[in-house]
Order: structure tokens, then C-alpha cells, then sequence
């Protein structure tokens, strides 16, 4: 049986952590990750681009995870 996965693109700031996830890929899940981006930037009233210089640092990840299994601290745990 195939797993299922669940995207998921997040940010962590030093005031915030952002997050999006999607059930179709990880493009689609950095395309809703930007778009909160550009919300919380007009909410807060920043610069249009401001989250573009953490789409390169270590607080920007995109990862999966596989529906129905456990992990512990983001690692899939394996019995062995």
C-alpha cells in the first residue's frame, strides 16, 4: 500500500513561524507558504518582498511526512 503525504513548507522568523501544508506537493506548498507571506507583510504593513531573504536561509524548510506513521523531532521513526 502506498503512503500518503502531507507537504509541508515552513518559516520560523525571531517573531514568528509560519507554515503551509498540502496533500498534493511541495511546490504547492510553498506557493500557500508565500501567499500567508504576503499576507502577514500587508498586515503588519512591511515591504512587498520582505520574506525574500529567508527563502535561502536555514529557518525556510520544505519537508513531507507520511500520514500514519510517528516521528519524533521531524525523524521518522523506525522499528528495527
Amino acid at each position: 500500500m502506498k503512503s500518503k503525504k502531507l507537504f509541508i513548507a515552513s518559516l520560523d522568523t525571531r517573531n514568528f513561524m509560519f507554515e503551509a501544508f498540502s496533500q498534493t506537493s511541495a511546490e504547492a506548498a510553498r506557493a500557500d507558504l508565500l501567499e500567508g507571506l504576503k499576507i502577514h507583510g500587508r498586515e503588519y504593513r512591511l515591504p512587498a518582498n520582505w520574506y525574500e531573504q529567508f527563502l535561502t536561509s536555514d529557518g525556510f524548510v520544505e519537508r513531507f511526512v507520511e500520514i500514519g506513521r510517528a516521528y519524533r523531532d521531524r525523524e521518522l521513526l523506525i522499528a528495527k
